[in-house]
């Protein structure tokens, strides 16, 4: 029994604890913030494409819902069109993301489940990479942990409370469908426990599983609308992300899978999820709930690293159930050990989340960059953009064709940024694929025998463009930029008047 004298002391202890935690999560916040602000890096790819879709605002996108494409024509709107201006809600989300995580383990474990699962969540190595990258993970992340926030609440609560926690539930699972197709995890995770609940004598009642329903229809109803009158372009072109139209066994697709996720949680987060599998079975009918959430993600996309490949961040949305697990598990009175490990984790998650930021902010990996630097693809551009442009204005180019779409997705970002092409009229074009187009630019920029000349074709190597006209000049003008030690950015320039 605590005597009446102890317990004041703990409740100040872990008083004080909580403000320690808060107050370094938000110096970490800002940290990134400053880093997103001074970085001298440029837009990767997906971020220059994310930003074009933000100016032309539309219910849906070749590649992906349409959430990130509202938010960034947002930031430009507010902020202006810069490389800063495009991620500064990067860490943002993140934190969003903790905080809604803190709530959620606080109400499975209470406040000391809360501090670690914030303070897990804001150190994971992934998250220090994605809170200096502009991405649809980090837009689904945010509306997946309100979703399982919501889903616990209902969890704990009684009568109409149970009905309204799930129709705000749904709406959130709608919303990440806005954001990224992979909130259908969610969708399967519900269907798994609700069945559960039904077969252990206290299911959902029919009213909240449809408002459930209707909240998740209500608020995904855009992407679909969309869909629908594109043909499901999207649904298609997931398709062709997993390209399983010849799938045979690839064991080390699988083994590199599961190694990539130490990158992702952390060695010693992985470690720990391992071991909750056991623990989970000891802490209780309520945590059975986090399990929904994290194993269906894990395992279609297992099944697809070893049938083909997939990329480690398919799986992230695994990430926040994993980490409201864990946390809650270490708040235990059997979570001596692991809370130790969780702060083990902390402590080198924080550094690598230190250390990524100063590179981030100082766009280079210093003494550690290796001969390839995986910085490379964030540099250079601007420099073939201007290169571009030389060749525009001395030609009277009307039309650029891009060989690629990164060198389509960089050209729109720096000539539309300044209003280029607006006030100039140049078409920057894309020459479809022998199946149909392949990308966003193929698809709403194609080449055309209407496109307007003279024309301007980019190659990555001196050979003839390969394009609808026959007639190429080859310019004396070849664009070079080192953007690492051994790889150089090389593009030739073609006209056809």
């Amino acid at each position: 029994m605590t005597t009446p004298s102890v317990q004041p002391r703990m409740n100040s202890r872990l008083s004080a604890m909580i403000v320690a935690v808060m107050s370094g999560l938000g110096a970490l916040v800002l940290f990134r913030v400053w880093a997103v602000l001074s970085s001298p890096l440029e837009l990767g790819v997906d971020e220059a494409q994310y930003w074009l879709w933000g100016q032309n605002l539309q219910l849906g996108y070749y590649s992906k819902p349409p959430l990130i494409g509202w938010l960034l024509g947002l930031t430009d709107a507010l902020f202006g069109g810069s490389a800063a201006a495009t991620r500064i809600a990067a860490p943002f989300l993140h934190l969003i993301t903790g905080l809604l995580l803190f709530s959620s383990a606080r109400h499975l474990g209470g406040i000391r489940a809360g501090a670690l699962a914030g303070a897990l969540w804001l150190t994971l190595p992934a998250v220090s990479l994605a809170s200096f990258v502009m991405s649809t993970d980090s837009l689904l992340l945010v509306f997946w942990s309100a979703a399982l926030y919501c889903l616990i609440r209902a969890d704990r609560a009684d009568g109409a409370a149970v009905w309204r926690w799930m129709l705000l539930c749904g709406i959130m699972v709608g919303l990440g469908l806005l954001a990224k197709y992979a909130a259908v995890y969610f969708i399967i995770g519900m269907a798994g426990y609700a069945v559960m609940r039904q077969l252990r004598g206290n299911g959902f009642t029919t009213g909240s599983l449809f408002g459930f329903t209707a909240g998740l229809v209500a608020a995904s109803a855009p992407t679909w609308a969309w869909n629908l009158a594109n043909r499901f372009v999207t649904v298609r072109h997931l398709g062709e992300n997993a390209n399983l139209s010849q799938p045979g066994l690839n064991s080390d697709g699988l083994a590199d899978f599961w190694a990539a996720q130490a990158g992702v949680l952390g060695p010693t987060i992985l470690i720990m999820l391992a071991a909750a599998i056991i623990w989970g079975r000891a802490s209780g009918f309520r945590h059975s709930l986090l399990g929904w959430f994290i194993w269906p993600a894990f395992a279609v996309i297992s099944v697809q690293a070893l049938l083909k490949e997939a990329n480690a961040n398919w799986a992230v949305a695994a990430a926040p159930a994993a980490i409201l697990w864990i946390s809650v598990i270490s708040a235990t009175a059997i979570g001596r050990w692991w809370r130790m490990l969780a702060g083990i984790s902390i402590g080198l998650n924080l550094m690598i989340a230190l250390m990524a930021g100063w590179c981030f902010a100082s766009g280079s990996l210093g003494i550690f960059t290796p001969k390839s630097d995986p910085l490379r693809r964030l540099k250079g551009w601007e420099v073939l953009a201007s290169d571009v442009r030389d060749q525009i204005e001395a030609q009277g180019i009307r039309a650029v064709i891009a060989h690629n779409r990164a060198t389509a997705a960089l050209l729109y970002w720096h000539f539309g940024k300044e209003g280029y092409l607006a006030e100039t009229g140049i078409e920057i074009v894309m020459e479809p694929g022998p199946y149909g187009p392949g990308n966003h630019y193929e698809r709403e920029y194609p080449l055309t025998s209407s496109t307007p000349r003279p024309v301007l074709a980019l190659t990555d190597a001196d050979t003839r463009p390969s394009q609808l006209f026959d007639g190429w000049e080859k310019q004396d003008m070849v664009s070079r930029t080192q953007i690492s030690a051994r790889r150089m950015r090389e593009v030739h320039f073609w006209m056809l008047r």
